[in-house]
């Protein structure tokens, strides 16, 4: 991978944070207690938006910053920028991406990924129209990203380089992209598989995502691009489909997996090659930063919590 100096060049832009309309919220916490040689006590602490019906956090950079998408029965699926406890909360729709009625009509905005210099990746629903990706710049200009010939183009990540991944309509159906400093579209596809999903990616060329096999079932991966290796990634006693959604500068990898062939959760796989289960049923897509914050969806609702360190400990137990 490149690296393409003036890719680099980005401003951090507060303005969201100054006072204006914007809705505010405080944070409740549910208590959790995770079972460990120091007995530390643990909680997630939930991160609510007034008046939603689903809240789906996406990425949490080193800074605290939390992007995601929320729900609103009146308008849709609008993106979010807050903190890790709450203070304050911005909403915005991408160009093509604001509703302008009331689903299932509204078009919609989905915000999945905030870098550290405050750059948003995700991806816009307009109304009747094949989705795209964008990025949201910290001065609130947006650029499109879009897989040059691909009708459906999905981006899901930016890390702190500038690269961007997602998945689009390829040739042979949905496959993964990483796009470099560049501007190229590197295609990324399991070898064999029905289709593959690229979720994220960190600065030392690790990629992570999901591929589905001939049965239909969802694995959860880790590919090296100056390698070109794929490594599947089984959760011990996982017993349905798992997908890896975020991976840190250090290798930590986040994702999801079945147990007992009904019932989600997220995990956690350290570089070391430790497995953890976040102890919080009906898990979903989930981010993780460099300082082991978590982010995660679990059935309607979004919470934090920290994997390392002892405030908002998170609920965890090891995986054996």
């Amino acid at each position: 991978m490149s690296v393409d100096i003036l890719g680099c060049i980005m401003f951090i832009d507060f303005e969201w944070l100054r006072i204006r309309p914007v809705s505010c919220f405080g944070m409740a916490a549910g208590a959790f207690f995770m079972v460990s040689n120091a007995s530390l006590p643990a909680q997630i602490v939930n991160i609510p938006i007034p008046n939603a019906l689903q809240v789906m956090p996406g990425g949490i950079n080193n800074l605290g910053f939390i992007a995601g998408t929320f729900y609103q029965s009146s308008v849709g699926y609008r993106g979010f920028i807050t903190t890790s406890h709450g203070q304050p909360v911005y909403t915005f729709d991408a160009p093509g991406g604001l509703p302008t009625g009331p689903p299932p009509a509204a078009a919609a905005t989905y915000a999945y990924d905030i870098n550290d210099f405050g750059v948003v990746a995700g991806t816009i629903r307009p109304y009747a129209v094949p989705p795209s990706g964008f990025l949201r710049l910290p001065f609130g200009n947006f650029n499109p990203v879009v897989v040059p010939g691909s009708a459906n183009t999905q981006v899901i990540r930016i890390n702190d380089l500038g690269e961007v991944t997602g998945y689009y309509n390829g040739p042979s159906g949905l496959e993964g992209f990483i796009r470099d400093l560049r501007g190229r579209y590197i295609p990324v596809a399991y070898p064999g598989a029905l289709f593959t999903l690229v979720y994220g990616s960190n600065v030392r060329g690790q990629v992570v995502g999901e591929y589905v096999d001939s049965g239909q079932l969802g694995h959860a991966f880790v590919y090296d691009v100056n390698s070109s290796k794929f490594t599947t990634i089984t959760v011990p006693g996982g017993s349905g489909a798992s997908g890896a959604s975020g991976i840190n500068n250090a290798g930590d990898i986040v994702g999801s997996y079945v147990v007992n062939g009904n019932q989600s959760f997220n995990f956690i796989r350290d570089a070391r090659g430790t497995f953890y289960r976040i102890d919080v049923p009906n898990a979903g897509f989930a981010g993780i930063n460099d300082l082991g914050d978590l982010v995660c969806t679990s059935g309607q609702g979004g919470f934090y919590c920290r994997w390392k360190g002892t405030k908002d400990a998170c609920p965890m137990s090891v995986i054996h």
